[in-house]
């Protein structure tokens, strides 16, 4: 796959390091370019798409582990986490899947110099024929720039009122 490496990123889950990733630029490609006019093949954007490759786990994505695979397994059962006569089955799985979902929402992808990138994100585990692997993207902000800006958190008086706007 084509594309620039921009960074190595760290992915946290509730400011905790649960794993690396590497933040690429990719040219766009734009399937339909050559069946259009050239009128409208220059309002096309032409912004790289920004993608997250290779997801390495550090330790503290053990804790994870767990809620991930069981949201692996319900889905993979069509939404059920024991026998489909079970009623409690659905509400095993449908339990199972909001907790990986939870994790998903409090992960957060983070630059080497650790300023938050404006992204979702979210993460699978899978094993094929014994092979373990992981399935890691990433939606990022329309207004995401190819270089990060840093933003500082307001200052706080002691009383904690936010001090008047500039």
């Amino acid at each position: 796959m084509e594309g620039t490496l921009l960074a190595l990123i760290t992915v946290t889950h509730a400011g905790v390091p649960v794993g690396t990733s590497e933040l690429h630029a990719t040219p766009r490609h734009h399937s339909i370019e050559p069946l259009l006019p050239e009128d409208l093949r220059a309002q096309l954007d032409r912004d790289p798409v920004l993608s997250v490759r290779n997801f390495v786990p550090l330790p503290a994505y053990d804790a994870l582990r767990p809620t991930l695979r069981r949201a692996r397994e319900a889905m993979a059962n069509m939404g059920f986490l024991g026998p489909i006569a079970d009623p409690a089955s659905a509400e095993r799985a449908e339990v199972a899947i909001n907790a990986a979902r939870a994790i998903h929402q409090a992960l957060e992808l983070r630059t080497p110099d650790g300023d938050l990138l404006p992204a979702r994100a979210w993460l699978e585990e899978w094993e094929i024929e014994g092979r373990q692997g992981y399935s890691f993207h990433a939606l990022f902000e329309d207004a995401a720039a190819l270089v990060v800006a840093r933003l500082r958190a307001r200052q706080r008086s002691a009383g904690g009122e936010e001090p008047p706007a500039a």
